[in-house]
C-alpha cells in the first residue's frame, strides 16, 4: 500500500473542507449547484488550484466562476480557523470540464459503433 504526502493528504482535506465551506458557510445567489473535484496545490503548497464542476450553461458557468473566485478570501479566512497548517494557500477556483469531455468522447464512440453495425 502507498504511503500519502503530505501534499496529498493536504490536498484532499482541502478539497473536503472547501467542499463544505462552499455549501454551507457561502450564501451567493451566483454560485449554483458546485462539485469540487480536486485541489491541486504548489510543491511549497502557497498556491492552491480548485478544480470544480456545476450545472448550467456556459453563461452560468462563468458566472460561478467569478463568484468563487471573489470568495476565495473569504474561503481561505474559513479555512485557516478549521485547519491545522502554518499557511493557508492562496486559492484559484478553475472550471474542470473533463465530464463534458467524456460526454463528448462517449457520443463519438457510440455514433462509430453504430455507424460500424450498419456496413
Amino acid at each position: 500500500m502507498r504511503k500519502m504526502s503530505r501534499a496529498d493528504r493536504i490536498n484532499r482535506e482541502l478539497r473536503r473542507r472547501i467542499s463544505i465551506t462552499i455549501q454551507q458557510e457561502l450564501k451567493d445567489p451566483n454560485i449554483g449547484f458546485v462539485t469540487v473535484a480536486s485541489v491541486s496545490t504548489s510543491p511549497d503548497l502557497s498556491q492552491a488550484s480548485v478544480y470544480f464542476t456545476c450545472m448550467g450553461d456556459d453563461k452560468e458557468k462563468d458566472k460561478t466562476k467569478k463568484a468563487l473566485n471573489r470568495a476565495s478570501g473569504y474561503i481561505r479566512k474559513l479555512l485557516g480557523k478549521k485547519l491545522y497548517i502554518k499557511f493557508i494557500p492562496d486559492i484559484k477556483f478553475i472550471y474542470d470540464d473533463a465530464v463534458q469531455q467524456k460526454a463528448k468522447i462517449d457520443k463519438i464512440l457510440n455514433q462509430l459503433y453504430e455507424e460500424g453495425d450498419n456496413k
